[in-house]
């Protein structure tokens, strides 16, 4: 009777929870919680932006990228997850070892009545304690479990190449807005009081017009000239603005932080002198290295892997189980026992899913090879372009270079004759040709610096390849990076080696 009152009892409490749960209502945070969430996510932000410190180079650039960016943060957790996916799949290979244990209290004895002697008896005591411990081991499971582990462990170094084509990533975009950024601090110092000095000769202009000082004509186009180097000036500096939001956000630096830039001698990169001469050796070069080829080779594995396991699935199952055994029943001869059982079982109505399932392992095998031809066609097209903007870009930095030498030598040689309304407006003119030649120089080997970092990119060569252990400060990656960069990238000693052993090409 008490058994069945706490029976009662225990379905009356379920019951009452099962209803109480049907009945939940959604509920909004309350401001408490909001404001708490704000401060908790402020506190986030501060620590993955800490603030700049001193002078910042390129390669510290670099390395702020690679510690603090969070696109990078999340492919080192995907790589983390991958490796914990690959040791989760390993330990699937494992037999199962099961140990049991149970008590049985029935609230009656289990009797049986007899049809013949038409008396009850009964095998079994009321109350019971059992025990087992028990070993099993699907031969099928297993061999399924085995190319599964092989897929994952091909899973993480597929997150390896997606990491290394994200440093790959970061350290070109920083480049690329590190000195872009330079051009802009460059302008904001030379065109310091210009904006004044050009307003004001556009009134002495129209003040010595008004003198019979200058005929009308040659005040008009005197300001004619002003008025688009102004406009000029203008555009560009509204393209210049966005250039410092783009490097503190790639660098993970606090928008608002004082921003001091340097270049040091090591990292201006120029390829000139390292390039392999023959075209067909960089598209090489990139077949080699780059990280989504090699991603498309481990999926093609995994693809391999998938045909064996549709294999497999095809054969019958075998299975073998050994345990040890326990019953308290007084009834039992014998209340310890070892079992021993071997089975076969093939599942005859999957055998058409199965093989359907092994052609499409199949097509899939076709399909990657196809897409991998197609990826190999796509990056030996990247090289091709890239080399050719790398070509361009320093013909064009270079010409720049020669125009800036110029406007600068007109505007000091003006300087020097200074005395005269003319020369006024003369050196007026001759500065602002000066401040946009300097400012077209800096945009163009900055887009020099961008194309030899994206030829790099697209031969999926790493110029911080040893900088990859993120438990390093930001200081001491900076010192590996430094290290690194002193090394020419065509010279590292592990792609001397592939360009050695790189096949002719006729």
């Amino acid at each position: 009777m008490k058994i069945k009152i706490s029976m009662l009892k225990g379905i009356g409490i379920c019951t009452l929870m099962l209803l109480t749960g049907c009945n939940l209502l959604p509920t909004a945070f309350t401001p408490q919680e909001r404001l708490d969430n704000l401060a908790s996510d402020i506190n986030t932000l501060n620590a993955v932006r800490p603030p700049l410190q001193g002078e910042l180079s390129l390669n510290h650039a670099i390395a702020r990228a690679l510690k603090y960016n969070l696109d990078y943060r999340i492919k080192l957790a995907e790589q983390a997850i991958a490796q914990t996916d690959m040791s989760v799949s390993n330990l699937n290979m494992l037999p199962n070892l099961v140990a049991h244990a149970g008590y049985v209290d029935r609230s009656n004895i289990n009797a049986v009545l007899s049809p013949i002697t038409n008396q009850v008896s009964t095998a079994e005591d009321r109350v019971r304690r059992l025990a087992d411990l028990s070993f099993s081991w699907n031969v099928l499971d297993f061999g399924v479990s085995y190319f599964e582990s092989k897929q994952k462990a091909d899973q993480v170094m597929i997150a390896e190449q997606q990491k290394r084509k994200m440093i790959q990533r970061l350290s070109k975009d920083t480049r690329k807005a590190f000195w872009r950024a330079i051009a802009a601090a460059r302008y904001a110092e030379l065109s310091r009081g210009f904006d004044t000095e050009l307003k004001n000769a556009i009134k002495n202009s129209e003040k010595a017009e008004h003198d019979k000082l200058m005929t009308p004509i040659d005040a008009s186009r005197y300001r004619r000239d002003l008025w688009l180097v102004y406009n000029q000036i203008l555009q560009l500096h509204f393209e210049l603005a966005r250039f410092k939001p783009e490097l503190m956000a790639l660098i993970s630096a606090p928008s608002r932080s004082l921003l001091k830039l340097k270049v040091t001698r090591f990292e201006r990169i120029d390829f000139e002198n390292n390039l392999p001469t023959q075209l067909d050796k960089l598209e090489q070069l990139a077949l080699y290295y780059r990280p989504e080829l090699q991603e498309e080779n481990y999926r093609k594995r995994i693809g391999l892997n998938e045909v064996n396991k549709a294999r497999l699935r095809m054969l019958p199952g075998f299975e073998i189980n050994y345990g040890g055994y326990y019953d308290s029943n007084s009834y039992l001869v014998n209340n310890q026992w070892n079992q021993l059982s071997l089975s076969l079982s093939w599942n005859i109505i999957k055998i058409m899913s199965n093989a359907k399932s092994y052609r499409l392992a199949q097509q899939q095998t076709l399909l990657a090879d196809i897409r991998r031809v197609a990826l190999s066609m796509a990056i030996v097209t990247q090289v091709d372009i890239a080399k050719l903007s790398y070509v361009y870009s320093k013909d064009n930095a270079f010409t720049n270079s020669k125009m800036l030498e110029n406007e600068r030598n007109v505007y000091q040689n003006l300087l020097k004759q200074k005395g005269k309304l003319a020369s006024q407006f003369s050196i007026t003119k001759a500065r602002a040709a000066f401040i946009l030649a300097q400012l077209r120089y800096d945009l163009a080997y900055a887009d020099f610096q961008t194309a030899s970092a994206e030829l790099a990119d697209s031969l999926g060569l790493n110029p911080v390849y040893k900088a990859t252990c993120m438990d390093l400060t930001v200081e001491e990656l900076t010192k590996v990076i430094d290290k690194v960069s002193v090394e020419p990238i065509y010279k590292q000693k592990h792609v001397e080696e592939v360009l050695a052993k790189m096949p002719s090409v006729a």
